[in-house]
């Protein structure tokens, strides 16, 4: 239940067709309202980035705010409005026709931390949208990271969902470099932390072989049962990349448990749940 939502009026500013699609269906099921042009009503904005000096509205009172679409997301899993001071997005800084011919140069991009000092990435734009691979830009540059223009001798290898070579889940390809999705950053940068994807089995980070959020499951509700800390965070954030919702009641299309012997199971049994 996300009737929390229903005070919020928000408007979708650059986004992707991914986001916004995801976006809207959180939107509806919680009952706030979406406005195709922004209006001086609107609570929020949310948008993967801004532009220097951009301003919306009048700005009294804070508002609106301006978030990531991680913010939405991560309010509907955790059932309350999250401080949205914790998600403003990136500043894209304005460059003069010389500096935009190397888009990669560190000056341009105002420095946040170092959490990925003296790692190197190499963006694949093929299966990228454009969205996607300014947030991953601007994710390796505000954190100190390098931004290699070849392929050849950089760490990571950052790909999108929907490669037509897909060949199993991979953490590297075979010249060694460690492969992500522009998922990977969102994790790392809210743990502050750089997620070892051979270590850990986070599925949901590494390209995905479709295109995201994928049709099938765009009615579906998964309920999750008996898995806990962050086997429970991994199998959540699953369902919410491929576009299922998650949460348990009589509208629950699917239970994912460990054990039968578990009240959700015996309940989903009543509810002819899958």
């Amino acid at each position: 239940n996300f009737l929390f939502l229903r005070s919020c009026i928000l408007y979708f500013n650059e986004v992707s067709d991914e986001d916004r699609s995801t976006m809207t269906k959180l939107a509806n099921y919680g009952a706030s309202t979406i406005v195709e042009d922004f209006m001086e009503c609107v609570t929020h904005v949310i948008t993967r980035s801004i532009k220097e000096n951009q301003v919306f509205g009048t700005g009294g009172n804070g508002k609106p705010f301006v978030v990531t679409p991680e913010w939405l997301r991560s309010s509907c899993s955790q059932k309350c409005l999250l401080e949205e001071e914790k998600f403003r997005p990136p500043v894209i800084k304005k460059m003069s026709p010389k500096k935009d011919r190397d888009m990669f140069k560190k000056s341009a991009i105002r420095c946040k931390g170092d959490l990925f000092k003296e790692l190197s990435f190499f963006i694949d734009i093929a299966n990228l949208n454009d969205a996607d691979i300014e947030y991953s830009r601007l994710s390796v540059q505000e954190y100190s990271g390098i931004l290699s223009l070849t392929k050849k001798g950089s760490s990571y290898l950052i790909q999108g969902d929907g490669d037509g070579n897909f060949k199993g889940f991979m953490t590297k390809n075979t010249d060694g470099q460690l492969i992500i999705s522009p998922r990977w950053f969102e994790r790392c940068i809210r743990f502050k932390k750089v997620i070892n994807l051979e270590k850990y089995n986070y599925l949901h980070l590494l390209p995905l072989p479709y295109k995201t959020p994928y049709p099938v499951f765009e009615n579906k509700i998964f309920g999750v049962s008996g898995y806990a800390g962050l086997e429970r965070d991994i199998i959540e954030e699953l369902i919410r990349v491929i576009g299922a919702k998650t949460t348990f009641n009589r509208m629950t299309s699917h239970l994912i448990c460990n054990t039968k012997d578990c009240n959700k199971y015996a309940k989903a049994q009543s509810y002819k749940t899958c």
